[in-house]
């Protein structure tokens, strides 16, 4: 695998140092997820994968999450999708759906005691919402946020094993580093800068069960095409550093991936699920992407 800058201090990053790991990320599943007659099973921007594969939790950029189980072959691979539920993030106070139109949502993790924080680019808006769509209560937005363009605003959120939830926009203005945040006892606290690295973007974040932070980045390519790649941090009493890439895709290899949640299978194997945003349109594919990762 190839080395990643490091980020030393929770403030600064280091020099890449260039190198190449014996093992490489494998590729599982690459399924494209029709779903006819459910107009809003689109511009899908983040996902949590549950049940040991067998079950996902997806966010629409249109305010809505959807439940679904995957079937699989022999191999593990994906070969469908079934949406069992479908519910609005609604308004804490009227009860109405969320405004699709100026709240862009983007980002979901999944917090231990069951909340669901949901992330929107349209005001950088970071809310928790109740499984079945209720906003429960609304965070102040990390500093610097009235700074962010609207349209690169926070599409990355994740929770760790105590609970405490991470957030990173996706561009800054004047090519600024990116500031990881952590929520600690109801304040944020800026635990690394992250600069643009090769035209990259962060656009989601998870944990694995071992405590390793993983950064899904994403370039656009030629005509309309995108690259990714997954940069593994590990988490060293507080601190982000020495990071790795353990994924890198050209452009056009997959869709606009935007999403990434962690889960091993019954082989202790870690697989990275990654979901793609069609934009709501026909020039792009709604696709779930699977890979190992190496350890």
């Amino acid at each position: 695998m190839i080395r990643a800058a490091s980020l030393a201090a929770g403030l600064a990053l280091c020099a890449a140092s260039g190198a190449i790991a014996q093992d490489a990320a494998v590729l599982l599943s690459d399924h494209v997820w029709k779903a006819p007659g459910l107009p809003l099973v689109g511009g899908l921007s983040a996902l949590e994968v549950y049940s040991g594969g067998e079950g996902i939790l997806a966010l629409s950029d249109r305010a809505t999450l959807i439940t679904a189980t995957l079937t699989r072959d022999p191999d593990g691979a994906i070969t469908g999708t079934t949406v069992t539920g479908m519910a609005p993030l609604t308004n804490p106070t009227a009860g109405r759906p969320a405004d699709p139109g100026g709240f862009d949502a983007e980002g979901l993790a999944h917090a231990p005691d069951g909340t669901l924080w949901v992330s929107f680019e349209g005001d950088h808006r970071i809310a928790a919402h109740a499984p079945d769509g209720r906003e429960i209560r609304r965070l102040p937005p990390p500093s610097g946020a009235a700074d962010l363009p609207r349209n690169g605003s926070y599409e990355a959120l994740a929770v760790d094993r105590q609970g405490r939830l991470y957030t990173i926009p996706e561009r800054t203005r004047a090519g600024q580093p990116a500031a990881l945040s952590r929520l600690e006892h109801g304040q944020w606290q800026t635990i690394a800068l992250v600069p643009a690295q090769g035209g990259y973007q962060p656009v989601g974040l998870d944990f694995d069960d071992r405590g390793r932070l993983f950064m899904l980045e994403r370039r656009l390519g030629a005509l309309g095409s995108f690259g990714s790649r997954i940069i593994r941090f590990p988490l060293t009493s507080g601190r982000v550093e020495g990071g790795t890439v353990v994924l890198e895709t050209p452009a056009g290899a997959h869709g606009n991936l935007e999403g990434i949640s962690l889960w091993r299978d019954g082989s202790g194997r870690l697989i990275a699920t990654l979901i793609a945003d069609n934009n709501f349109g026909s020039l792009l594919r709604s696709e779930i992407v699977e890979y190992y990762l190496p350890e």
